[in-house]
């Protein structure tokens, strides 16, 4: 995942830096650099970020999938 699509992808969910940090595991920070092409954005990240995407776009609801990674 580029820069571009990993702020594409933040858009589309409308969620903030910190949105996505909190609910991926991370920083805001962190995020901003991902989203700046400071640095590589992880496999696993771009991966999560796409299944979210996915449901979001199909209509799935996958509120469960963010409270079970808010419980890990």
């Amino acid at each position: 995942m580029t820069s571009k699509q990993y702020r594409a992808a933040l858009a589309a969910l409308r969620w903030t830096h910190k949105d996505t940090g909190d609910i991926l595991g991370f920083t805001g920070r962190t995020s901003q650099r991902y989203a700046d092409g400071d640095v590589r954005i992880p496999r696993t990240v771009a991966a999560v970020l796409r299944a979210i995407l996915d449901a979001e776009l199909s209509g799935k609801p996958w509120n469960r999938l963010q409270q079970l990674l808010q419980d890990a």
